[in-house]
């Protein structure tokens, strides 16, 4: 399914002219990111709407460059827009750069909008969200 939805993705990536839903899938997946890194810098040259500016940040994230990733998903919470793969993206950004108030604010945030926004990530949320609490 997934070779399936890479396959029909770089087709209509093709078409629009935009690889990042592209770059955002491998991102999820922690695959390919040096290409989608490449893509989202490139869009994000272009752009700088939130969601841009999230996925920038989230690839920015599964590459290990956090302080860089942080900066790109401040800029994608500038609107206070209530989405819930930001909250989460932001979420586990905050985890791993140690601001744990703030990080379990945004899973919260994510899974009170839409708890199951992502059959993965939703899980992955709930996970982190409990280890914070744990602490």
């Amino acid at each position: 399914m997934y070779n399936a939805f890479e396959a029909a993705e770089r087709e209509v990536a093709v078409e629009e002219n935009d690889m990042s839903h592209l770059a955002r899938f491998w991102a999820d997946r922690g695959q390919n990111l040096d290409e989608a890194l490449a893509v989202m810098q490139s869009e994000r040259a272009k752009r700088a709407d939130i969601h841009t500016c999230d996925g920038l940040a989230w690839t920015l994230f599964k590459k290990g460059r956090l302080a860089e990733a942080k900066a790109a998903i401040d800029e994608a919470l500038r609107l206070g827009t209530r989405d819930a793969r930001i909250s989460y993206h932001a979420g586990m950004i905050y985890n791993a750069v140690g601001e744990r108030r703030k990080a379990a604010n945004y899973l919260k945030l994510a899974l009170g909008l839409d708890p199951s926004f992502d059959v993965l990530q939703a899980d992955a949320a709930r996970r982190t969200l409990d280890a914070i609490n744990a602490l």
